[in-house]
């Protein structure tokens, strides 16, 4: 009998990686789909059974919110770096102070609103027989909810949002760099863009012997790529230009 519960003790020892690194997985699949399990689970849950009360599923969805928030307002606030970065051809450096306080930004902004709204605006509906009232109130709780545990990365892409909109104004169309509208023509190019655009030939072998070099002498496909993607820009605003002329 003592043989046979050290050796359970000794694979439970054994197996505790696996486990640890299977739960790891598991939760970094829920933080993954938080925003979707956020917006369809409860709803289902309340379709599938309207009469019945969601207190529990309710904890859960407080508990693991502000997680799930502090996981979305990183990725949010690091992504656009690493994609700026890589359009740069350059490699990303992290900056893991501005990534832990996305993180704790996050959490207790997420832990804050969702105290907010369940001790002052919203409390935490009570369970009615009447089924249409129960599945009503459950459901405009959990919207609430949602909203509360995912608002501090609804506050940071609404923001970047306005930026986005009021800075398009003032964007080339073409690079997409932010020029000033008196440095636009009527089309929205900016002067550099607009250049490369007229002077860009429709036929033009050197520039073609060129591209062929980088890519098969050099090996430089994504250079090569790039000079490619920017000729045939070139050649459509050119295009626009004459047309508007």
């Amino acid at each position: 009998m003592e043989a046979n519960t050290q050796i359970a003790n000794d694979l439970h020892l054994l197996t505790a990686p696996i486990r640890f690194l299977f739960r790891c997985v598991l939760a970094l699949l829920f933080l993954l789909a938080a925003p979707l399990l956020y917006a369809t689970m409860p709803y289902v849950c309340i379709w599938a059974d309207p009469n019945s009360d969601f207190s529990m599923l309710a904890l859960a969805y407080l508990a693991l919110g502000p997680f799930a928030s502090a996981f979305w307002l990183m990725m949010v606030g690091v992504v656009p770096d690493v994609f700026h970065a890589h359009k740069e051809s350059r490699v990303f450096e992290a900056n893991h102070f501005k990534g832990f306080a996305l993180m704790f930004i996050g959490f207790f902004g997420s832990l804050s609103a969702e105290g907010l709204f369940l001790l002052y605006l919203f409390p935490k509906p009570r369970y009615s027989e009447n089924t249409v009232t129960n599945a009503s109130n459950w459901r405009s709780w959990f919207a609430g909810m949602g909203i509360a545990a995912f608002l501090p990365v609804i506050l940071v892409l609404g923001w970047r949002l306005i930026k986005w909109l009021s800075a398009g104004r003032n964007r080339c169309r073409a690079c997409r760099e932010t020029a000033g509208a008196g440095n636009l023509d009527k089309l929205g190019l900016c002067s550099y863009c607009y250049d490369d655009a007229i002077n860009e030939k429709d036929d033009d072998p050197e520039m073609e012997d060129w591209i062929r070099k980088v890519r098969y002498e050099f090996g430089e496909r994504h250079w090569a790529s790039e000079l490619r993607r920017g000729r045939l820009n070139a050649l459509k605003w050119k295009r626009r230009i004459q047309c508007s002329r």
